[in-house]
């Protein structure tokens, strides 16, 4: 049994999404033997499938809506990063809708700065639990929009 009542099986694997901000591959011994050691994510990376060849936007918030989409960022509506440019389109279907709408249990859990309000959410948009900084990060004014 997992958390919230979602079963947890053997039949299909558990998925974990790990999107760092602001920082390169590079960063990580599995993939630079003469950068920092990450011991951790270093054993994280080869027990997990890596997705190697996705492209991301100059901001952030671009990024994670053709992360969370599957589409390019622009067809979501999200361009930038501030004035509401970063406010995912109500009408788009999530990653975390699909997998939810499969019965998995769905959580995003730190940076999520695609809309802080409702109907933009990440609980209004596949997430049944969240724990997040609103905003892009930590002692940035969330969106008032």
């Amino acid at each position: 049994m997992g958390f919230g009542g979602a079963v947890f099986s053997q039949d299909r694997p558990n998925v974990v999404f790990v999107m760092p901000d602001d920082i390169s591959h590079n960063a990580f011994s599995y993939f630079n033997s003469n950068g920092p050691r990450t011991p951790n994510i270093d054993k994280l990376a080869e027990d997990s499938v890596r997705l190697t060849d996705f492209h991301v936007s100059p901001t952030c918030s671009p990024t994670r809506a053709a992360l969370m989409t599957g589409r390019f960022n622009d067809a979501p509506g999200v361009w930038h990063t501030i004035f509401g440019s970063n406010q995912l389109r109500t009408d788009e279907i999530t990653m975390a809708d699909v997998f939810k709408h499969n019965g998995y249990a769905t959580g995003l859990f730190f940076k999520w700065h695609l809309g802080d309000n409702y109907p933009f959410r990440p609980k209004d948009r596949g997430f049944e639990y969240v724990a997040w900084t609103k905003a892009g990060g930590v002692g940035q004014s969330p969106d008032y929009w």
